[in-house]
């Protein structure tokens, strides 16, 4: 009887020792995964903080002084004067707010909600300057159509060239987005901050991504203070990297 016992005792500590480990790892793969959810809504947050930054500084900084030197006496380019960007990217930048419902149940859930209303900014930043290449051709289409290219024309006769109508949209699409550009910028990048606090408290092991505004000269020049991977990443890479012939493209 006591080896009967034993061996039914040791059957159930090994089968709810097989329990809890399978518990652990879908608790482990489960965090890992909103882990990876949540890192890519921020740097999705942050592709849009970088998007408009990149319209807004090529339409109305270097746009400006691009302006500036070619306008009669170099005074301050008026708002329809601003050239707009085309080649704006076609794939739609989303979050997957399905795979944020996690926190939910965080301590701010309120963070969900700024999240949402800052897509909602970029997509609205983003339809305002499809909206000013689309004026603005059109502005162009009727100028060529009444007026010699190489004719001058005063600012005044715009409006009956173009159209009124036509010429105030274009003046309040482009204030719009010289004016108004840069304070969504900053709201999508704290959105994008905020999200990362209320992760890091709600998953406390897990480590989240950070981002900081770092001027650069081109787009794929890395910020000065790119950290080199860890001393063991370093010596395992030569390592391999030594006994491996690796394939090249």
């Amino acid at each position: 009887m006591t080896e009967f016992w034993a061996a039914l005792f040791g059957a159930l500590a090994g089968a709810l020792a097989a329990f809890l480990l399978e518990a652990l790892r879908r608790w482990v793969a489960d965090n890992a995964r909103r882990q990876s959810s949540i890192n890519l809504a921020a740097l999705s947050l942050v592709q849009m903080y970088t998007l408009m930054k990149n319209y807004h500084d090529q339409v109305f900084v270097d746009g400006r002084e691009t302006l500036i030197a070619q306008l009669p006496g170099g005074r301050e380019p008026l708002a329809f004067e601003y050239l707009p960007a085309g080649g704006l990217p076609e794939q739609q930048l989303a979050i997957d707010y399905e795979s944020l419902g996690c926190l939910v149940r965080s301590h701010d859930p309120d963070v969900l909600h700024r999240v949402l209303a800052a897509e909602r900014i970029f997509l609205g930043a983003r339809h305002a300057m499809l909206e000013h290449e689309r004026l603005h051709r059109l502005v162009q289409r009727r100028l060529a159509e009444q007026v010699d290219p190489m004719q001058p024309i005063a600012v005044r006769q715009l409006p009956n060239l173009v159209g009124g109508d036509l010429f105030k949209q274009l003046t309040d699409i482009a204030t719009l987005l010289r004016d108004e550009t840069p304070k969504d910028m900053q709201q999508i990048l704290a959105a994008a901050s905020q999200l990362r606090e209320v992760a890091r408290f709600h998953f406390p092991f897990r480590r989240f991504i950070g981002f900081d505004v770092v001027p650069r000269r081109e787009a794929m020049t890395p910020p000065k203070d790119t950290r080199q991977p860890a001393w063991w990443r370093r010596t395992l890479r030569g390592l391999v990297s030594k006994f491996r012939s690796e394939r090249k493209c």
